[in-house]
């Protein structure tokens, strides 16, 4: 991953990371990127994953990225964050991903059931060693989600909106509370729309 400074006179690419430097064989994957930036931290501060996925495998390998020093000075620097793996073929993975520095929600149909998907989150952590992926366990569910998923993301914290439905939808919001070995989606809100939702949920 590149990114440019669009304020420089002349924006040259600066490098952050490769994945494939952590896993070659992504390089034969379809990888799909997302980001998610901690407000919570005074200065510009963000994570990426990238998500590789079929119906018996997924990945996810992600890396924290911080702007340090200030005006012409400063910097981006990039360090590794966590790498897991799902349920495998337990879980029929969609391939929509949300995640902050505390869960990833992956949207997935049961193989015995695959009318009805579920929204799983799984915990994750920073991971000193960045040589192998962790198994990852699911952490909390939304099971059964009526209507097609249509987006999924962190909007603070660990507040997640969904949206679900064809045109016109609901909008949810959850918290996930975590109470000690298991944890739970909180609904917060309901919200339905009168029409059509097109943009992304940011």
């Amino acid at each position: 991953m590149w990114v440019y400074d669009l304020n420089a006179v002349a924006p040259m690419p600066k490098f952050l990371f490769n994945l494939l430097e952590f896993d070659k064989s992504l390089s034969s994957r379809r990888v799909q990127c997302t980001y998610w930036i901690d407000y919570s931290q005074s200065c510009l501060s963000f994570y990426v994953a990238g998500h590789a996925w079929d119906h018996r495998d997924t990945r996810i390998v992600a890396y924290a990225v911080q702007l340090s020093g200030q005006g012409a000075e400063a910097s981006l620097s990039t360090s590794f964050f966590t790498a897991s793996r799902g349920p495998g073929k337990d879980i029929w993975d969609l391939g929509d991903l949300s995640f902050n520095k505390n869960y990833y929600i992956l949207t997935c149909n049961n193989p015995g059931d695959s009318a009805t998907p579920d929204i799983v989150a799984f915990r994750i952590s920073q991971t000193p060693v960045c040589d192998s992926y962790c198994q990852a366990q699911p952490a909390a569910k939304i099971p059964k989600v009526e209507g097609y998923i249509r987006d999924t993301e962190f909007i603070y914290d660990d507040i997640l909106a969904v949206f679900a439905g064809h045109g016109r939808g609901t909008l949810k919001l959850y918290e996930i509370v975590n109470n000690g070995s298991a944890g739970l989606f909180e609904l917060l809100h309901d919200i339905d729309f009168d029409y059509e939702f097109l943009s992304s949920l940011r």
